[in-house]
C-alpha cells in the first residue's frame, strides 16, 4: 500500500466528502460491494462490521449465488468479463514481465537458494551485532561503578555513565529493531512487491530492481572478488578463500545494516513530517474526546497532542508512554537490583549511594510519566514531562562528563543521543485508527450505534478464568496468533508497515534486551562466584615423604628456574605458589611456612602481612601481587593474587570481552566461524575502541612500578611472572610490556588483543574453560596437560586439579600437597 495513498484517503474520509458519500449511500441500501472494496480487496467479495462487544471488525462471505456452482465466484475473482477460466490458462499462468534484466534480477533474488543465503548472512551479522552490542552493554555497566581515575572517584561518574546506558540501551534496540526488519523484508519480499526495505522506484510502480541488483552484487561478487584477489596475492588454497569470502560477505553485509540504519533514520524523519502534517485527517482524537466530556464549560480545541498516530511517530503517545513503566520495571529494575546486590556485597566500607539514587529517581521519574497519562482532562502534560525528563537526561550526562573530564563519554552521548533520533524514534508499529479503517474498507461509523455489552457466560474450570491466559498473551504481543483481531486488519497492518518502515525503537525489544542483560549480568556473577577460592584455613600439607611422578621423563618435569640459585623451581613449585595467592591471614602464612620450608632462603617481601579475609578490599580494581625473592641468588618471582570476586570478574570480562564476544558469535554464527585467525585478530583489536576511550586506573599500575624498578637495577634476567587463570593472562600482558619471562597456568590467550609469540610458558588443560577463550598461539612454549573427565570445565579451570595433574605427572621429593 503506498503511503501517500493510506493518508490521502484518511484525508478525504475525515473531510466528509467521500466518506459522507458513502456513508449516504449504505444507509439507503444503493452501495456497491464493488465500490465498497476498490481500494482495498482485489476480489470484492468482504462486507465488514462492527462488533461493539470486543470493538473489533468481522466480515461476512456473502451467500454463492448458485449454490451449485461455486465455480462462479471463482470466475468472479479473477475478474474476466466472461468469468470464466480455463485450465490452460491456469497451467501456464506467469508473473508480470518487465525486460530481460529486471526478470533476471527478480528471478534471482527470489530465488530460495538466494533468499536462504541473504537470510543466513544478515542472521550471521545480527548475531555478530547482538555480542558486540552485550559487549559494550557490559563494559559500560562496570565503568558504572569502577573508578576511572586514583583517589577518590567522582560522584559525577555514574551520572555520566548512567546516561551513557540509557542512551546506549536506546541505540542497541533501534540497531537490533533495524536488522530484524532487514531480515524479515528479505525473507517475506515477493516479485511483485513494489517497496523493499522502504526504497522503491521513482514512478513508484514497479520492483526496485537495481536496489535487488545491487543486493545481489554486494552479497555475491563483492565478496567472490575480493576473497579471489586475497587468496592468489596469498597463494592460498580453496579453503582459505572461503574463509575470506565468509569474513567479507559478513562484514559487507554489517556495512548495508549500517547503511540501512541510515536510511530508516531519514524515513523516520519523513514519516514525522508527514504525520505533523496529515494527523488531522486520520486520527481517532480519543484524547480529546476524554478531555471534552470531563469539559463542562468550554468546548476544547482539537491540538497536535491530542493527535495519537502524530504522537505515535515520535514515541510520546499514551499507549507507549504507559509501556515504559512495563518495560522499565521488568527489565530495568533486575538487573540493576542484581547490580547494586553484587556491588553492596562486595564493599568493605559504606557502599557509594550515588548512583542507586540515581536509579531510584529515574525509575520514579518513569512512573510519575506513566500516571499523567490516566489523567482526564490534563494527559497532554505527560507528553511535556517525557520530553523534560528526556532534556534533562542529555544534559545532566554532558555535565557530568564535562565535570570528570572524559571528553570520550561526551562525545559518545551526544553521539547516540543523535543516533537515536534524540530518544523520540517510534516505539512501536503503527495500527490502524477507527478512521483509517473506515476509509480502507468503506465502512460507516457505528460508534453512534453500538449495542449493550451483553452478558457473558464466565468459565470457573478448575477456579480459573478462561479469558486470563488469553489476556496474558495479549499482553506478550501474540494477539495476532490466537485470533483476538481480525486478519484482514492486520494484513493491512503489516503491508503498511513493511511498506511504511522506519526507525523504530521497539518497547517490547527494550525489555526483552535489559532481561538478556540481567541474565547475564547473573551469570556473570555467578561463574565468578564458582570459579573464587575461599581458603579460611590452611591448605598445604608436607609430609616429608617423597611422592613418586606417574611419568617424571616428562618434559615439564625437567623445566627449572633459579636453577643457581638455593630453590631451583619446577612448574609444580610455581603452581604452589600460585595456589598461595589465594590464601589470607594467618593460615596463608603457615601454607607458606609448610610448603616452602625446605628452601630457607626463598623468602616473602610484598605483602609483609596478607589480607585477612577473601572478602577483603573486592571494591577495587587493581590487581593484587606477591613478591617473592631468593636471598641467594636475588631472583624475584611475582606471583598476581586476583581472585574472582566483587569486580575482579567484571574487570576480567572488560579485559576479553571482545576475544569471549567473538568465541561466541563462532559458536551460534557459521559464517563467522570461518573466519582467519588474523582477520580475526584485526576485528578483535578494532572493536575494543571502548576500552582505548574510556581505560580508567590501571590495573597493572603498582606491579608494573616494581617490575620497572628492579629492570632499571639491571635484573630483568632475574624476574619470573607467575599466574592461573586470569592472572596468567595478565602475566602475558606484563610480559609484553617489560619483555619478562612468565609461566602462566590454564590462562586465557592474549594472541587476538595482544601480541603472538610471547617470550614464556603456558601449561593448559584442553578441557579449561579458559583455553577458549582469545588465541592461546601467542608463546613460544605451550604444555598440554590432562584432566579428569568427571571434572567440569569451570574445575579444570582452578589451580587445584592443575596442582593435582603435576603432582601426579612429576612427583614431589618433599611430599608437597594441597589438603
Amino acid at each position: 500500500m503506498d503511503h501517500e495513498e493510506v493518508h490521502a484517503g484518511a484525508r478525504t474520509g475525515a473531510g466528509g466528502g467521500e466518506e459522507d458519500e458513502i456513508t449516504e449511500n449504505m444507509e439507503s441500501g444503493t452501495y456497491d460491494g464493488t465500490q465498497q472494496q476498490a481500494n482495498y480487496d482485489p476480489n470484492e467479495q468482504l462486507q465488514y462490521y462492527y462488533d461493539p462487544v470486543d470493538g473489533n471488525y468481522y466480515y461476512y462471505a456473502p451467500q454463492y449465488a448458485n449454490e451449485a456452482d461455486p465455480t462462479g465466484d471463482v470466475n468472479e475473482n479473477v475478474g474476466r468479463s466472461d468469468k470464466r477460466v480455463t485450465a490452460q490458462e491456469l497451467e501456464n499462468w506467469e508473473p508480470v514481465r518487465y525486460n530481460w534484466f529486471s526478470d533476471t534480477v527478480l528471478s534471482i533474488f527470489m530465488s530460495l537458494g538466494y533468499k536462504l543465503y541473504l537470510c543466513m548472512l544478515l542472521y550471521c551479522a545480527i548475531i555478530l551485532q547482538l555480542m558486540l552490542s552485550l559487549n559494550w552493554t557490559l563494559q559500560v555497566l562496570y565503568r558504572f561503578y569502577a573508578p576511572q581515575s586514583e583517589g577518590d572517584p567522582s560522584t559525577w561518574s555514574p551520572v555520566c555513565f548512567f546516561t551513557v546506558f540509557i542512551l546506549l540501551s536506546f541505540f542497541v534496540v533501534t540497531a537490533l529493531c533495524t536488522s530484524c526488519d532487514m531480515l524479515h523484508g528479505a525473507w517475506r519480499a515477493k516479485r511483485e512487491d513494489i517497496y523493499f526495505w522502504g526504497a522503491t522506484t521513482w514512478a513508484g510502480k514497479s520492483p526496485p530492481v537495481w536496489l535487488h541488483f545491487f543486493v545481489i552484487l554486494l552479497t555475491t561478487g563483492f565478496p567472490f572478488l575480493w576473497a579471489t584477489v586475497e587468496a592468489a596475492v596469498a597463494k592460498g588454497s580453496f579453503t582459505y578463500f572461503l574463509c575470506i569470502y565468509a569474513f567479507i560477505a559478513v562484514v559487507t553485509v554489517e556495512f548495508m545494516i549500517v547503511g540501512c540504519y541510515v536510511w530508516f533514520y531519514f524515513l523516520g524523519i519523513r514519516g514525522k513530517i508527514t504525520a505533523m502534517r496529515l494527523y488531522r485527517g486520520r486520527d481517532d482524537f480519543e484524547t480529546w474526546e476524554r478531555a471534552s466530556k470531563y469539559s463542562y464549560n468550554k468546548q476544547l480545541k482539537k491540538r497536535w497532542y491530542h493527535a495519537s498516530t502524530l504522537l505515535e511517530e515520535y514515541g510520546l503517545d499514551e499507549k507507549t508512554l504507559r509501556s515504559n513503566a512495563l518495560s522499565f520495571t521488568i527489565g530495568y529494575v533486575p538487573l540493576f537490583a542484581v547490580y547494586t546486590a553484587q556491588a553492596f556485597s562486595t564493599n568493605v566500607d559504606y557502599p557509594e549511594m550515588t548512583w542507586a539514587a540515581i536509579c531510584t529517581v529515574a525509575l520514579c521519574c518513569v512512573y510519575f510519566l506513566a500516571w499523567f497519562t490516566v489523567f482526564r482532562k490534563r494527559s497532554h502534560w505527560s507528553v511535556y514531562f517525557a520530553i523534560f525528563l528526556i532534556v534533562t537526561l542529555v544534559l545532566t550526562g554532558i555535565i557530568a562528563a564535562i565535570t570528570c573530564n572524559l571528553p570520550g563519554a561526551l562525545g559518545l552521548i551526544i553521539v547516540l543521543f543523535v543516533l537515536s533520533q534524540c530518544m523520540l524514534a517510534r516505539k512501536r508499529e503503527h495500527t490502524l485508527t477507527r478512521v483509517e479503517q473506515r476509509t480502507l474498507f468503506g465502512m460507516t461509523d457505528t460508534t453512534e450505534q453500538e449495542d449493550p455489552i451483553p452478558n457473558r457466560r464466565v468459565d470457573m474450570h478448575l477456579c480459573c478464568c478462561g479469558d486470563v491466559l488469553a489476556n496474558c498473551f495479549r499482553c506478550l504481543g501474540a494477539r495476532e496468533a490466537i485470533g483476538y483481531r481480525h486478519p484482514d486488519v492486520v494484513r493491512v497492518e503489516e503491508q503498511y508497515n513493511r511498506e511504511n518502515v522506519s526507525l523504530r525503537t521497539d518497547q517490547r525489544l527494550l525489555m526483552w534486551w535489559w532481561i538478556f542483560v540481567m541474565a547475564v549480568v547473573a551469570s556473570i556473577i555467578g561463574i565468578g562466584n564458582h570459579m573464587a577460592y575461599d581458603y579460611r584455613t590452611e591448605i598445604a600439607v608436607a609430609n616429608g615423604v617423597p611422592i613418586e611422578g606417574n611419568n617424571t621423563g616428562l618434559f615439564l618435569c625437567q623445566i627449572r628456574y633459579n636453577k643457581n640459585g638455593s630453590a631451583p623451581l619446577g612448574l609444580y613449585d610455581l603452581s604452589l605458589l600460585s595456589a598461595l595467592a589465594y590464601t589470607v591471614g594467618e593460615p596463608g602464612e603457615r601454607d607458606f611456612a609448610t610448603w616452602f620450608s625446605f628452601f630457607p632462603n626463598f623468602v616473602r617481601m610484598y605483602p609483609r602481612q596478607l589480607p585477612p579475609n577473601s572478602t577483603y578490599a573486592t571494591d577495587g580494581i587493581e590487581i593484587p601481587f606477591s613478591h617473592y625473592v631468593d636471598m641467594t641468588s636475588d631472583y624475584h618471582v611475582f606471583t598476581l593474587n586476583s581472585n574472582s570476586r566483587g569486580l575482579s570478574f567484571m574487570r576480567d570480562v572488560d579485559e576479553w570481552g571482545i576475544s569471549i564476544t567473538l568465541q561466541l558469535a563462532k559458536v551460534f554464527s557459521p559464517f563467522v566461524g570461518m573466519w582467519p585467525e588474523g582477520f580475526q585478530r584485526s576485528f578483535v583489536q578494532r572493536a575494543a575502541f571502548l576500552q582505548s576511550w574510556f581505560p580508567g586506573v590501571d590495573v597493572l599500575g603498582s606491579i608494573s612500578k616494581s617490575i620497572s624498578q628492579l629492570i632499571d637495577d639491571g635484573k630483568k634476567e632475574r624476574i619470573l611472572l607467575v599466574g592461573d587463570g586470569f592472572n596468567g593472562g595478565y602475566v602475558k600482558l606484563l610480559s609484553t610490556i617489560h619483555g619478562v619471562p612468565f609461566v602462566a597456568l590454564n590462562a586465557p590467550g592474549i594472541g587476538q588483543k595482544a601480541a603472538l609469540g610471547t617470550e614464556g610458558t603456558q601449561v593448559l588443560s584442553p578441557r579449561s574453560l579458559l583455553s577458549y577463550v582469545d588465541s592461546i598461539e601467542d608463546t613460544t612454549h605451550t604444555i598440554y596437560i590432562p584432566c579428569d573427565s568427571r571434572l567440569s570445565l569451570v574445575r579444570c579451570s582452578k589451580i587445584e586439579a592443575t596442582v593435582n595433574t603435576l603432582r601426579g605427572l612429576c612427583g614431589d621429593v618433599h611430599g608437597r600437597m594441597l589438603h
